[in-house]
């Protein structure tokens, strides 16, 4: 999966990383799919992050840079 995930809460709207996160790591589950009215072709379902840590190589780009999102 790609996370956006927020890596500087002092940048307030800004301060976004992307972060892969592999299915098979420690503490992240995949829920149920949600039902949906449109957009039928893509899943969309509960993703739940329990301590999950991740390398510093699976960072996209670079750490706070929301503007090349």
């Amino acid at each position: 999966m790609v996370v956006v995930a927020k890596t500087d809460p002092a940048a307030r709207g800004r301060g976004m990383s992307l972060i892969i996160v592999e299915a098979d790591t420690r503490g992240f589950e995949r829920g149920r799919n949600l039902d949906k009215i449109g957009q039928h072709h893509s899943d969309t379902l509960e993703l739940f992050f329990h301590d999950v840590r991740v390398p510093a190589s699976n960072l996209l780009g670079k750490e706070n840079a929301d503007s090349d999102i």
